[in-house]
């Protein structure tokens, strides 16, 4: 039976009201004390995590999701769980393929090839941005855009025939 006090269905709930709210006041108000103490734009955060850590499994759990997101580094969990870095660790890996950042460099071409589209378009030589861009060259047929002329319509001796 439950005499007005709050009952919680598991200790975690539990842990969570007591840091919510008897331990992060006093934290809080402790941070913004220290904090006015230091130079400007620095502050002083107190972590409070291991209080809230969970059962073993949700925290597992809890970091597959963030290094699957490309949130955490596989070397930002083992910290946290008081384990040795490894090689290689510190890359971030890209959500759904969950590659190296570095090795699928999309938005970085996406970003080049539109910026490349807005320097041609302004009049800038095509092999001169790609040069400087650090895009490869590409093979042009000779044909005007399809701005300029009518798409169904090929100058002759656009295209080399085979007769």
């Amino acid at each position: 039976m439950n005499n007005g006090g709050q009952s919680y269905s598991s200790v975690e709930q539990k842990q969570i009201a007591f840091l919510s709210h008897t331990i992060r006041p006093w934290v809080a108000k402790l941070e913004d004390a220290f904090s006015t103490l230091l130079p400007d734009f620095a502050f002083l955060s107190f972590n409070t995590d291991d209080l809230l850590r969970g059962d073993y499994a949700t925290r597992i759990e809890g970091y597959a999701k963030m290094l699957q997101n490309g949130v955490f580094s596989a070397n930002e969990v083992r910290r946290k769980e008081n384990m040795q870095p490894i090689d290689g660790g510190d890359v971030v890996r890209v959500p759904l393929a969950n590659v190296n950042i570095s090795a699928a460099s999309l938005t970085e071409n996406e970003t080049k090839v539109a910026m490349a589209q807005k320097l041609i378009g302004l009049g800038f030589v095509p092999e001169d941005v790609l040069t400087v861009l650090g895009l490869p060259k590409i093979a042009h047929t000779g044909l005007p855009t399809v701005q300029l002329q009518n798409p169904t319509t090929i100058p002759d001796g656009s295209y080399e025939t085979g007769a």
